[in-house]
């Protein structure tokens, strides 16, 4: 199942003649400086929020003002904005290579000021049911993606799967070479503040979707992922793979625990979120915006893994798509209340931002600061030197890359 959202109409605007100069290219006479930009993947995300953002209940229409953007996914050439610029939109494009290469181009473009703009990534994606049934809200975005893998017949009997990292041994060690795309760390403490703004009631059901869920509660361990639709505060695996099993699953999960120390909690698949947070960090490193204020939002549409009795295939591609629909719907009305509560509270709170207490960054801490996962442990969470850029080609060994 399906669900589209007819547009009415698109606006266009025309920018002013450009009077400023910055690095010797000129400038448009104001820049657009969003609260919010609302970063989605393909047209069913955004079509949810430019077809119902001019309701009542909403922050104003998304299709008044079109601005193109070199660099775009040309199917997706424009961002969108709302008349008076406080809110706007843009599709990435699905997968890794789309979502950073849209990022950057936003996030460099000349006609925007985004110093100030939280950036809401939000999206479907899988759900783990023994953490997660709806939306999430995430602190950590794992990246198990740069991996030595086997196949069929091909995995040795000992083995628990045939995909581990680049560097290991076997699917025992969790932690090989590091590349410093593992594992990105967002604001916990604006992440608990924006989950806040979602409550469990605004959230929808459908008679399907439930009766298909049911299935899992016939293991105990599922328990969370039969229940109704409710808002987590959990992590999410980005892997342009859409995979199925208990043995992949299990195994991400455990990748996952290790790479964060024990401090993340996986329950949701995404194919877009590691690349938004590389492309930010860059561009907040450049000084064009602001790490500290991305937003990591996924709404569940399937799970990962399937119910007891069902085979992986059946999970993976005969599910029915019951859970899409709800998916994408509460995607906008979890999204929709995020953005609300950041409008009405900009003068007091997030004008001025919501300073992390924590670490936020990637493990090499291309921004400064000391991590808490992977690299970080080496000094107990003292900073953490990046290592020197390899030599030529002709001496470059496969062993020289960073392990820990």
């Amino acid at each position: 199942m399906r669900l589209f959202v007819l547009l009415s109409a698109f606006a266009g605007t025309v920018l002013a003649t450009a009077v400023l100069v910055e690095h010797g290219k000129p400038l448009p006479e104001k820049r657009i400086s969003p609260k919010v930009m609302i970063v989605t993947h393909y047209d069913d995300e955004q079509n949810i929020f430019t077809g119902n953002s001019a309701d009542d209940s909403s922050f104003g229409n998304l299709l008044a003002q079109t601005i193109p953007v070199k660099g775009l996914f040309s199917q997706f050439p424009d961002v969108h904005c709302t008349h008076n610029s406080d809110v706007c939109i843009y599709v990435t494009g699905e997968g890794m290579s789309h979502t950073a290469a849209s990022t950057m181009a936003v996030a460099f473009d000349e006609q925007f000021d985004l110093k100030k703009t939280y950036f809401l990534a939000i999206g479907v994606g899988g759900g783990n049911p023994k953490t997660c049934t709806m939306d999430k809200v995430a602190r950590f975005t794992i990246q198990p993606t740069l991996e030595y893998e086997l196949g069929g017949d091909d995995v040795p009997s000992n083995f628990t799967s045939g995909y581990f990292p680049e560097g290991a041994t076997s699917p025992n060690d969790t932690i090989g070479y590091v590349y410093d795309s593992e594992v990105y760390e967002v604001n916990a403490d604006l992440r608990d503040a924006v989950a806040a703004f979602i409550g469990d009631s605004v959230l929808v059901d459908a008679p399907d979707a439930e009766a298909y869920r049911a299935n899992y509660a016939a293991d105990p361990d599922f328990k969370i992922g039969a229940s109704k639709p409710g808002v987590r505060k959990c992590d999410v695996i980005s892997s342009d793979t859409w995979y199925s099993g208990k043995v992949i699953a299990d195994s991400f999960d455990a990748r996952a625990s290790a790479w964060t120390n024990g401090q993340s909690v996986y329950c949701s698949t995404a194919q877009e979120d590691g690349a938004t947070a590389t492309a930010l960090l860059r561009a907040h490193v450049a000084g064009k915006v602001d790490y500290s204020r991305l937003i990591l939002v996924r709404t569940i549409t399937d799970f990962d893994r399937p119910y007891p009795g069902q085979a992986a295939i059946d999970n993976l591609i005969n599910d029915g798509g019951v859970g899409y629909a709800i998916g994408v719907i509460n995607m906008f009305k979890g999204g929709n209340e995020i953005i609300l509560g950041i409008l009405k509270n900009w003068n007091r709170i997030y004008d001025k931002g919501i300073k992390p207490k924590g670490y936020v960054g990637d493990a090499w801490a291309v921004a400064g600061g000391n991590p808490d996962f992977l690299l970080g442990r080496e000094s107990g969470g003292s900073p953490v030197s990046i290592p020197e850029p390899p030599g030529p080609p002709v001496t470059l060994s496969r062993k020289s890359r960073r392990k820990i």
